[in-house]
């Protein structure tokens, strides 16, 4: 079994279809390079599969251009080509998730949970007053892994 953890932007809306025993899954492609700075790096594409209730979610929140980090095993697929001859893919069955960003408006929140608009966010190091800044107990802080 390999487990895999990846960071990426999905390709195409997800899609849903049931399985002959009546079993939901969703299909879905995500899109992740190793350090995205770095200008032409190689990208990397990864099939995925979610099934049950993590795969309607991700069906109804999801769509290309989410990101999204994904938590997973690793599978090897068998089918046919074309051709006749055996083919083999490589699918990641989502175990968990975790939506990353969100929308790109000025009252949207950030990555980081903040709820002040853009407009309102100090535009450099300079123009914040460090003697401003709330105290932090660090003995208060409880930290969560996001899975």
């Amino acid at each position: 079994m390999i487990q895999v953890l990846i960071t990426g932007g999905l390709t195409r809306d997800p899609v849903s279809r049931s399985t002959p025993n009546g079993k939901q899954v969703v299909n879905f492609d995500i899109a992740s390079t190793p350090n995205s700075k770095k200008e032409g790096e190689k990208v990397e594409y990864f099939r995925c599969a979610a099934w049950g209730k993590t795969g309607e979610v991700i069906a109804q929140y999801c769509k290309k251009g989410s990101r999204m980090m994904v938590q997973g095993i690793m599978n090897t697929e068998e089918y046919e080509k074309q051709d006749g001859t055996k083919g083999f893919t490589l699918k990641v069955t989502i175990e968990k998730f975790e939506f990353i960003g969100g929308k790109k408006d000025e009252s949207a929140p950030s990555e980081q949970g903040s709820s002040v608009p853009k407009s309102e966010l100090p535009k450099s190091d300079e123009e914040i007053d460090l003697d401003d800044l709330p105290e932090i107990d660090m003995n208060e802080i409880n930290v969560q892994m996001p899975f």
